[in-house]
């Protein structure tokens, strides 16, 4: 894991590569690495990303809040924690082959996460529901919401645009 942040107050969380195999999580990650200011860049997987693999034992996503004596993505999960539960707002970067451009993930519907979706292009959003939220990054805080992108997608400026 590696972790980025300015010094001013953080009020964002941006969260790359949870699964190794979504390089979009990279690509945002090199991009704000210059652009700190309020925010805290995580690069959650980083032995993933590097065999290019989804995970090395399980799912990072579904391991939440993980465990200090755990498999690797739990481990994970236990130490990416201290770093999104003091921010007001979470961003968890990911990508997909779907016929989607990019779908916003929720777990609820609090005033923060209806101001983060006001400012996407999407018109449509999922909603992650209880069990499956329960053991997500985004289902640990209040104001958390998954960026889904199409693959291609993911390539484009634009993209890097809607982050």
């Amino acid at each position: 894991m590696k972790v980025l942040q300015g010094d001013n107050e953080i009020i964002l969380a941006v969260v790359c590569c949870q699964h190794g195999d979504e390089v979009f999580g990279q690509k945002v990650f090199e991009y704000y690495q210059d652009r700190l200011q309020g925010i805290r860049l995580i690069f959650a997987n980083e032995e993933a990303f590097n065999h290019e693999k989804r995970f090395i034992d399980d799912d990072l996503n579904r391991n939440f809040p993980g465990g200090v004596e755990g498999n690797h993505e739990q481990r994970l999960a236990a130490q990416i924690l201290p770093y999104i539960k003091d921010v007001r707002y979470i961003l968890d970067i990911h990508t997909t082959t779907s016929d989607i451009i990019m779908t916003p993930i929720i777990c609820n519907e609090s005033e923060d996460v209806k101001k983060i979706l006001n400012l996407t292009s999407s018109s449509e959003v999922a909603y992650m529901v209880n069990g499956i939220a329960d053991h997500s990054l985004i289902g640990q805080v209040a104001a958390g919401v998954s960026l889904e992108f199409n693959r291609g997608y993911a390539e484009t400026e634009a993209a890097i645009d809607e982050v």
